[in-house]
């Protein structure tokens, strides 16, 4: 199924630059500060629904018999894409990753799948910011999609 791709040899530069914290009189770098931002991000990201359903018969005028064509066709595409988002991690590929991430998060958006969408948000927005943290975030993605796979395969028997 799906896999995770490591890069282990490969290590990430720290950030040189500073911000001095006035306030406190204490010196923080802009990855604490992205890290601190991640772990905001992941709270969001725990607390959205798996899949609304209203909320996907209603984008689909109520046809249940097109929600589950497009069901259908995100429980076929979207494992490619995960792994592309992946590889894509491993060879440093931001662009890639943002672009595949914005089509993740609207077709999750379009089926109701909100914390599949709010994740690939998160990615989008670390892939086109180049933030450190990106890996914070496509970890959890295919365990997001095994989530809201599993919910929609069980609607689809229904």
């Amino acid at each position: 199924m799906l896999k995770y791709l490591i890069n282990e040899t490969t290590s990430k530069a720290a950030f040189s630059s500073h911000s001095h914290n006035a306030l406190k009189g204490t010196t923080i770098t802009e990855t604490e500060t992205e890290s601190k931002q991640a772990k905001i991000n992941q709270t969001r990201y725990n607390n959205a629904l798996t899949w609304d359903k209203e909320t996907a018969l209603k984008r689909m005028r109520g046809k249940q018999e097109r929600l589950r064509i497009l069901i259908d066709k995100f429980l076929n595409d979207m494992p490619e894409r995960i792994e592309k988002i992946e590889a894509s991690n491993v060879s440093h590929d931001l662009e890639e990753i943002a672009h595949i991430s914005h089509i993740v998060k609207g077709v999750a958006g379009n089926l109701g799948a909100f914390k599949l969408m709010q994740l690939a948000d998160e990615i989008e927005q670390a892939a086109r910011s180049e933030s450190e943290d990106l890996d914070e975030f496509i970890i959890p993605l295919a365990p997001a999609f095994l989530e809201v796979s599993k919910v929609l395969r069980e609607y689809r028997l229904q």
